[in-house]
């Protein structure tokens, strides 16, 4: 267990009432040690539900990046001030963060854009041996948050003006909400495949079941992960479409490469809280739609006509 103050912390936010430190486990298991810390904390605090599931989100996103990118995080904090929880992770890495966007073939890499979305504001303080990243997340439950992104209006028409290439698949009418829903659970599962293959190489994890590390290194190992339509679903949220036309090419590998891997997914999310991952069961709408597009890219692999989203 590691428990100590930063060195070289930021600035306090105004009207600051308490400063917690938390102390964390070994590698990935430090995430849920401090979930779970911070929990008790915020709710002795009379913090809102919804800004404590905010915290921790954040707290979670800023601690796993420290153990993905540094091997562990050296520290952990939450501060209470009158408007807002501030969130501070220290590691031993002097690599500054940056949000990134997502490519077609992005693994993770939502952390940052999450915390940005979550925060009042965020940023990087450098110390002697390291960084402290730090994070303040509103507690007004009612507070509307910046979105950390402009997309242009009207966004997301090409793939209604898409030619009609052969070999290319069509969703239509996708949800908006629905497909973003799916786009965090599948990125939060594949940050809990990490930590997991993180811990089971260097020792520091807790047993888990077999069929659980399988399915992790499958997923890891076998599969190109698809690409995205996040740019063009986000800029028709922003634009105010409820619903969204997608189009790509079909999976050169062939559409039983998109089954297998969702039915890996599937197999990971089935020890979802049992306390192994971090990641909730997904819900009904998320299983619905992540299976509605492979079975819509394997009926249009065959040369069935596209089928609208319900």
């Amino acid at each position: 267990m590691r428990f100590g103050p930063p060195r070289g912390y930021a600035v306090a936010p105004v009207g600051t009432k308490q400063r917690v430190m938390l102390v964390l486990g070994d590698g990935p298991e430090s995430v849920g040690t401090a979930r779970r810390q911070a929990r008790s904390i915020l709710g002795s605090w009379a913090v809102g539900p919804r800004a404590i599931d905010d915290v921790l989100l954040v707290l979670s996103e800023l601690v796993t990046n420290a153990v993905l990118h540094a091997g562990e995080a050296q520290s952990a904090a939450i501060v209470l001030s009158d408007d807002r929880v501030r969130v501070e992770v220290a590691d031993r890495s002097r690599v500054a963060p940056s949000p990134s966007r997502y490519g077609l073939d992005a693994h993770t890499g939502r952390g940052l854009g999450l915390v940005q979305s979550l925060s009042l504001e965020w940023g990087v303080a450098h110390q002697a041996q390291g960084k402290l990243v730090w994070a303040d997340v509103p507690i007004d439950d009612a507070q509307s948050l910046p979105v950390p992104h402009a997309w242009a209006d009207g966004a997301g028409k090409e793939a209604r003006h898409a030619p009609d290439l052969p070999r290319i698949a069509r969703f239509l009418r996708v949800p908006v909400t629905g497909y973003l829903r799916v786009s965090e659970q599948n990125d939060a599962l594949l940050r809990d495949v990490d930590l997991l293959l993180i811990g089971e190489r260097s020792g520091h994890v807790a047993p888990v079941p077999d069929a659980l590390l399988d399915a992790c290194r499958r997923l890891h190992d076998g599969f190109a992960h698809p690409g995205c339509y996040r740019a063009t679903v986000r800029a028709a949220a922003a634009a105010g479409h409820e619903r969204v036309d997608l189009a790509s090419p079909l999976p050169r590998a062939g559409a039983g490469r998109a089954e297998a891997h969702v039915r890996t997914i599937e197999e990971i999310e089935a020890f979802a809280g049992d306390g192994h991952l971090l990641i909730e069961p997904a819900t009904a709408e998320v299983r619905r739609l992540r299976r509605w597009f492979v079975d819509q890219t394997v009926a249009q692999a065959a040369g069935a006509a596209p089928t609208p989203a319900e």
